[in-house]
């Protein structure tokens, strides 16, 4: 959900795919999300720097969902401020942003597959905010069909089934039958005025082949150029890629802390990538330090080894590289010289309060205490 700088809730986006599958952070969404403009310049068809620079301070909220089934408000969720402005064209009502920072693995978010196919989906469903609610899905059990709105064909038109679209959907993905990304909500062109828009089972989503903007020997078609095309930035090495999958961005699994033997591993890395890691500071160590594969085996120098460490694994990818990082302690806690305050003389019946000078030592997560 793409929240306004003011807090208000206005549209909604996903979280995108490339080629290269070195998780930047591009957002797609729709053009008219971001015309908005004061006066003249509401809904023009023209992106100015002014809107661009608002769009730029959006909030995006991920994972905002309910816990259950038929549920109430979501109870937790993500929050990303800022963006970097890449791409929109107002024929399919695209915008493409970059965020300003990658998720992490802990929060669960994956990067969509699309398909830049020119095949209508088979079934669809979208994924969207209505009205700034609570995730929400819409099924369309029957073939798209093709419509234009500025131009012909620029659409994917589909009759939901199962669900509706409300506004606060806008710039949210269409789905096809393999679950890759297809189009983003533009609206119902011709939707009917006696009926709520609430209500309005009818989507019209701005195709992603045409949004695409290049032909099949990549070159730009007539008018097309980086500013108002996708596959600049899904495609960046112009491999003339059909599709990408859904992908969930990697995280690293091991222990907090590290008083034997164990092992860290990388979970979610992209197939077929190659994958690299290493610990610092090395001398908190015995054995390897570094090495290949998605799996780093440590060990503490010695019993006496303490202190915190990060472990870096690298996933090369045709873009890059791409890190992920976890930071964990090593050994027991560090526990320097202390000396406790507090009376030595308590007398019947007196409340006294004892403290440890230097807090809770680096490494530990809580302290006890007791008297004999």
């Amino acid at each position: 959900m793409i929240l306004l700088a003011n807090n208000t809730r206005h549209c909604s986006g996903v979280l995108i795919n490339n080629e290269c599958q070195d998780f930047t952070p591009n957002f797609l969404t729709a053009f008219h999300c971001v015309d908005v403009g004061a006066g003249g310049d509401f809904q023009n068809g023209i992106l100015s720097a002014d809107e661009i620079a608002a769009a730029q301070n959006w909030v995006f909220r991920f994972q905002y969902k309910s816990p259950v089934c038929d549920g109430g408000d979501g109870t937790s969720f993500f929050a990303f401020v800022g963006s970097t402005f890449r791409s929109a064209w107002q024929i399919t009502d695209f915008a493409v942003f970059e965020l300003n920072n990658r998720p992490a693995g802990e929060t669960g978010i994956t990067y969509a597959g699309w398909s830049r196919a020119n095949i209508p989906p088979r079934t669809s469903a979208g994924i969207h905010h209505p009205n700034g609610d609570v995730m929400k899905v819409s099924i369309e059990n029957d073939i798209a069909t093709s419509v234009g709105w500025f131009q012909a064909n620029t659409h994917w038109r589909v009759i939901f089934d199962d669900g509706i679209v409300q506004h606060g959907s806008s710039g949210s993905p269409l789905f096809d039958q393999n679950r890759r990304v297809v189009g983003q909500l533009h609206g119902n062109q011709n939707y009917n005025q006696t009926i709520p828009y609430c209500d309005q089972l009818i989507g019209e989503y701005g195709r992603f082949d045409d949004s695409w903007g290049r032909n099949n020997n990549g070159i730009f078609l007539a008018g097309r150029n980086a500013t108002n095309s996708l596959a600049p930035w899904l495609d960046p090495n112009n491999t003339n890629a059909m599709t990408t999958n859904t992908i969930p961005v990697p995280s690293i699994s091991g222990p907090d802390y590290l008083c034997s033997t164990n092992t860290f591993s990388l979970q979610n890395a992209p197939a077929g990538s190659t994958v690299s890691w290493s610990v610092s500071p090395t001398n908190l160590f015995s054995g390897s330090t570094s090495g290949s594969g998605s799996s780093a085996p440590l060990s503490p120098y010695s019993s006496f080894a303490s202190g915190q460490a990060t472990i870096t694994f690298v996933i090369e990818t045709d873009c890059g590289k791409v890190p992920v990082h976890q930071s964990f302690w090593v050994g027991r806690p560090s526990v320097p010289d202390s000396i406790i305050w507090g009376s030595t003389s308590p007398t019947v019946g007196s409340y006294e309060m004892y403290l440890v000078s230097g807090g809770i030592p680096d490494g530990a997560t809580s302290m006890t205490w007791w008297l004999p």
